[in-house]
């Protein structure tokens, strides 16, 4: 109805005018009813094109920039033609699963075992030198003391001897009151066996003067500069003093003892028959 003027009485209208009005309303009204339409329809299609990402597509396709009533036909069909074509999302997802499984497991497990047992067995064998009670005496070997060192025939490579030396014993006077003119005698207990196969025939004859001692950078004992009282204080019991002059046989054995003057409770023993070493023993 027409508005009403003040003090209640209503304000002539002209019906064509309010009628115009009324017609106007109704198409917007008929516009809003077809966008919504075409837009449903839309959102129909493209989620019969792609039925796995419906979930989350239906709304991507609505511009929330634009409102109902403001849409042309034409903003419409240019809408419908800027949306995206629906058949190229799954191309791509074929081809992953075939290609992935089949390399890698024929490369893996033939490549491991085929080099391992080969190589180990064929280094590990090998003879040398080691220190230790299974070492060669061929050169200079290492010992601590209480450690059997195993001396060597070099010609037969045969095993000659196993020579073990037990820790010193420190002495500032010997039996007959001699006194050591560098600090200490250092006494050894030696034990040689002679190891060699019975028919190589390989004797030994040991003797405490195939020993000296190496401390603080000089040789002390016999054979050396620094000899001091060594030949007194050497006992009845020195190495060698039981044994025959031509020697241990295979399977002999002999235990003497070795003292050396010696200026520290520090150093090493060096077994050097014909003044060659062959073996020492820290202590």
């Amino acid at each position: 109805m027409p508005p009403p003027l003040e003090g209640g009485r209503h304000q002539p209208t002209s019906d064509p005018l309010w009628r115009s009005k009324r017609r106007n309303f109704v198409v917007l009204i008929a516009v809003v009813c077809v966008l919504g339409a075409v837009l449903g329809i839309v959102a129909i299609m493209k989620a019969g094109a792609v039925p796995s990402t419906t979930p989350t597509h239906t709304h991507a396709v609505r511009h929330p920039s634009t409102s109902g009533s403001q849409l042309s036909a034409a903003q419409i069909e240019q809408i419908l033609r800027n949306l995206p074509p629906a058949s190229t999302a799954p191309a791509s997802g074929s081809t992953t699963p075939t290609t992935g499984p089949t390399t890698t497991p024929t490369t893996t497990p033939t490549a491991a075992p085929t080099t391992s047992p080969t190589t180990l067995p064929t280094t590990s064998p090998a003879p040398g030198p080691m220190s230790g009670s299974a070492g060669y005496m061929n050169g200079v070997q290492s010992y601590a003391v209480g450690q059997t060192g195993t001396l060597w025939d070099p010609d037969k490579m045969v095993p000659l001897a196993a020579i073990t030396v037990s820790a010193p014993q420190f002495t500032t006077s010997d039996a007959s009151g001699d006194t050591p003119q560098y600090g200490y005698f250092a006494t050894f207990t030696v034990t040689v066996t002679d190891t060699a196969p019975a028919s190589s025939g390989d004797t030994i004859s040991p003797s405490d003067s195939d020993y000296y001692v190496l401390a603080n950078g000089n040789g002390y004992g016999d054979g050396q500069t620094n000899l001091g009282n060594t030949d007194k204080a050497e006992g009845d019991n020195y190495l060698g003093a039981n044994v025959a002059t031509s020697g241990l046989s295979p399977g002999q054995s002999t235990t003497g003892t070795v003292t050396v003057d010696v200026p520290s409770q520090h150093g090493s023993l060096v077994y050097a028959p014909d003044g060659t070493a062959l073996g020492v023993w820290t202590y």
